[in-house]
């Protein structure tokens, strides 16, 4: 194979086709001339014989000499090759026609004679002076004609000796010229090749021998090639050189950047490590959200995901961190704003998740952060997401909460057991009705406000599962679902039981103070005293003024707790002060008033003190101020109990009585647009809250004070405060 793939193959077979493809067709045309040649001959020869015989022929055919015409006949067969003869008369009558013999076959029929080889040569014969070569000729001069054919076998041999000679000449004539040109190909063009070519397998050789004497293109060649390896060589010792430099100088670098990656693998695995044992985590993603690789085992741990080869796999951060595909959609928009840099991220931080739970229950906390571009502070490379496991503290904070709450219960209790002791025994004696009421519909309003009544009172003590009973039991109510109250108050009854079973300490506690306070009298002292008691009527009077009667501001005292409770909760800043005239009363004819006092005093801090903000742009002090004065009159009581809030908007108060359909306008027209407050079933608020939005707060107040057979009037100063003034009778 390598010898037809050489360029000295290649060469010769080159020149050997152009000189066959030049040579083949000039032996081609000598042969055909030459053919022609002989052809053309024996034409000649066969019309001369053909004429003879016909001039022969005319003499005996005229005196019907046939003798003698088979004997001219048989004369021109023997002495010119002649295949076969036949004359005829003028008739077209043979009158000799011998049997035709030709290659050694007998053939009868001259159609085949002629495709076998044969010249057919025909002559008419006339009587003797006629022209016989005229096309048509006198029928009384026509005595017949003579046909004969002469064999090609001659021809036939002469030419195949003529092309055989011209081929082996020809054939010799291209193997001389390709032997030539092979021979001075091969000494002067590709040996002289296949020496360069050695040469360039030899190039770092500079002793390998290349010719260079010859002035002719392989001369040239060469020169150029010896400079070409020198050139090259001079060239291979730099480049090693500068191999070997870099060589170095990159085991070196190798070396570093080895100890940098040991170094940077031991501070990540001490990093991580340490983010374990604090429980932080962490991932980093791009702007097209997907994670790259090098999250945190712990991460995985919390987000409850695989995150290895999360980059190859294309997994996305929200496909981790959120559920549904708006939260998804979301998440996309909130990245696209990070990177697009027209907001500050500390502004926009907030709009993503800031927690993640999972299905192991555990709740883990996520902070996002961007990382910027070397040298620059706008530019976001990539986020990083940093997790911290919180489900423990929240735990604890749970526990401490609970705790807490039981520790401000205990607290709120010891501070004012009567009236926790009064609360619950209110409570126990409601749903004991709510039992014996078979028409509770006629008794719908008493229960409503009773109910909301004792759920703003159990507001002080934070206990919210008895004021979730109470707010299904008025949305019974709201609904007129009469049938549940039995079933809803037994369930409150069930829940209030296992309350003062489980501190049943406390109430003991609770107990003890109310006797230790005042409120109950010891059998020790009360011996004491009737030593110097003689009457039943002394005894009555000392018992009555200084156990049953009490100072009517003390008992305000108590809202002190839940004004500071539930103005914690909304931002706000309030000094509760109590202050004026001492009036002695005995409380149990004032319960069931001081009881719903508590809502006037929700209404205050919730609708009437504004925020530490607002009262800041409004030029106010920041703290607001709730005031309870009591003055004593000759047969009653003055209770004044004043805000300095935003005061009572009446167009706001007017539109929500008629959007409630409370009232028409038309009836709006008598009223004060002040009482209007007191309207049952209004509430400013669009939304029911867990102690406001229902509408009976202010209703119920005003209630008990009819009850009493006092009055309740209220006035107010937009910006500047509402004031209720309440008259009492001094009950005996």
């Amino acid at each position: 194979m390598k010898v037809f793939q050489s360029l000295k193959f290649k060469m010769i077979l080159g020149v050997s086709v152009i000189l066959m493809a030049t040579l083949i067709p000039f032996g081609v045309y000598q042969i055909k001339e030459k053919k022609d040649l002989l052809v053309s001959s024996l034409q000649e020869k066969g019309e001369a014989i053909v004429k003879n015989l016909s001039n022969s022929l005319a003499l005996p055919i005229a005196f019907s000499d046939t003798f003698r015409v088979q004997s001219l006949i048989f004369r021109a067969k023997r002495d010119q090759n002649i295949a076969y003869a036949q004359v005829f008369d003028d008739k077209g009558k043979a009158l000799v026609s011998e049997k035709l013999i030709f290659d050694g076959k007998d053939f009868k029929k001259k159609a085949r004679v002629k495709k076998n080889g044969l010249f057919i040569f025909k002559s008419k014969i006339l009587r003797e002076g006629k022209d016989y070569g005229r096309i048509k000729e006198d029928q009384k001069n026509y005595l017949g004609s003579v046909e004969i054919g002469i064999d090609l076998k001659d021809i036939r041999q002469k030419m195949k000796k003529e092309t055989l000679q011209t081929v082996f000449i020809l054939g010799a004539i291209i193997l001389l010229v390709i032997i030539c040109i092979s021979w001075f190909l091969s000494r002067y063009c590709v040996t002289p090749l296949l020496k360069l070519s050695e040469a360039a397998e030899h190039l770092d050789d500079e002793a390998y021998y290349v010719n260079t004497q010859k002035n002719d293109e392989i001369g040239r060649l060469g020169r150029a090639f010896v400079k070409m390896r020198t050139m090259a060589n001079q060239q291979k010792a730099e480049l090693e050189e500068k191999v070997e430099k870099k060589t170095k100088e990159l085991n070196f670098e190798k070396s570093t950047l080895e100890e940098v990656l040991n170094h940077t693998h031991k501070q990540k695995k001490s990093r991580d490590q340490l983010l374990g044992n604090l429980n932080q985590g962490y991932l980093t993603f791009g702007q097209e959200g997907v994670i790259y690789d090098g999250a945190t085992k712990i991460t995985e741990d919390f987000l409850e995901t695989e995150l290895l080869n999360s980059e190859m796999a294309g997994l996305t951060i929200w496909e981790v961190l959120c559920k549904s595909e708006e939260e998804k959609d979301h998440f996309k928009k909130w990245l696209e704003m990070v990177y697009d840099g027209k907001l500050a991220f500390k502004d926009i931080r907030s709009l993503v998740p800031q927690t993640f739970q999972g299905e192991k229950g555990t709740f883990i906390e996520l902070d996002f952060r961007p990382i910027y571009e070397k040298d620059s502070k706008t530019k976001i490379e990539k986020m990083i997401m940093i997790a911290s496991d919180k489900t423990k503290e929240i735990e604890l904070q749970r526990i401490h909460d609970f705790d807490k709450k039981e520790v401000e219960f205990i607290k709120t209790c010891i501070q004012n057991p009567l009236d926790f002791i009064d609360l619950s025994n209110d409570t126990m004696e409601i749903i004991d009705e709510c039992d014996f009421m078979e028409d509770h519909h006629l008794y719908h309003d008493t229960l409503f406000r009773t109910f909301h009544t004792l759920k703003a009172r159990f507001g002080q003590f934070k206990q919210v599962e008895i004021i979730n009973k109470m707010s299904a039991i008025e949305d019974i109510l709201e609904n007129k679902n009469y049938h549940h109250i039995k079933g809803a108050a037994n369930s409150l009854e069930k829940v209030l039981k296992d309350l003062l079973k489980k501190h049943r300490t406390m109430i003991e506690a609770c107990n003890k103070l109310v006797q230790e306070d005042g409120a109950a009298i010891s059998v020790l002292e009360l011996n004491k005293k009737l030593e110097y008691i003689k009457t039943i009527e002394e005894l009555k009077h000392f018992l009555y003024h200084n156990y049953t009667l009490q100072d009517m501001k003390g008992f305000f005292q108590k809202f002190s707790y839940i004004i500071d409770h539930v103005s914690g909760q909304q931002g706000k800043s309030i000094d509760f002060v109590i202050n004026g005239d001492e009036v002695k009363v005995d409380k149990s004819k004032y319960s069931d008033f001081l009881n719903v006092s508590i809502h006037l005093f929700r209404n205050m801090v919730d609708h009437g003190i504004e925020t530490e903000d607002e009262r800041i742009e409004k030029n106010k002090p920041e703290k607001g101020t709730i005031e309870v004065q009591v003055k004593l009159r000759e047969n009653f009581m003055v209770i004044l109990i004043e805000d300095n809030g935003r005061g009572i908007d009446t167009k706001k108060v007017k539109e929500k009585v008629l959007e409630k359909g409370l009232k028409t306008e038309e009836e709006l027209k008598t009223f004060d647009p002040l009482e209007l407050i007191f309207i049952p079933g209004l509430s400013t608020r669009d939304e029911v809250t867990e102690y406001s939005g229902r509408g009976v707060g202010m209703d119920a107040v005003k209630e008990e004070v009819l009850k009493l057979k006092g009055n309740i009037s209220v006035s107010s100063v937009i910006d500047e405060g509402t004031s209720f003034k309440i008259q009492l009778p001094l009950l005996k």
